[in-house]
């Protein structure tokens, strides 16, 4: 397998859904500094298959799923407050993931996703809000200094092989 990822432009959520989903990662952020009193800046929440499908909408997460492809074992949301750190490459324990841009990358300062994939070199995808990236674990990759604002993002994750 060739180390590389795909991106697949905005148009398959809509803002309106993607504005709800970072609503309701904003809220069970909220709920649980309430709860613990932690101020986490990499906050992120399991979803299932039910609540996901009820947010997207049937047809949207259908698309979704084809877009990924395989079977996957997790759903996130993830919502990143900026830290003045960058994530250093490497390549992911998780099999597959796939990532939607709940907001875009001009809504943050830093905190950009780059990959490193064989002959092109450094590739930093733009990335605005509703776009896509699905990778494997055999691309490196890393994320750029975040300095300013919240960055959002939803996951699909395939993180095991299934044993026969």
């Amino acid at each position: 397998m060739r180390a590389e990822y795909s991106f697949f432009p905005v148009g398959l959520i809509s803002q309106e859904t993607l504005n709800a989903l970072i609503t309701f990662a904003d809220k069970q952020y909220e709920d649980s500094k309430a709860n613990s009193g932690d101020l986490l800046d990499d906050f992120k929440v399991k979803l299932l298959k039910s609540e996901l499908t009820r947010m997207l909408g049937a047809e949207v997460f259908a698309r979704l799923e084809t877009l990924f492809g395989d079977s996957y074992d997790e759903i996130l949301i993830r919502r990143c407050e900026a830290h003045g750190k960058f994530i250093n490459f490497h390549t992911d324990v998780s099999l597959k993931t796939l990532q939607v841009a709940l907001n875009g990358d001009d809504e943050y300062e830093g905190g950009r996703l780059v990959y490193l994939n064989g002959k092109e070199g450094m590739q930093v995808p733009k990335r605005e809000a509703g776009s896509i990236t699905i990778h494997h674990n055999d691309i490196v990759h890393g994320v750029t200094n975040f300095e300013k604002g919240t960055r959002y993002g939803l996951f699909l994750l395939k993180k095991e092989t299934k044993k026969y």
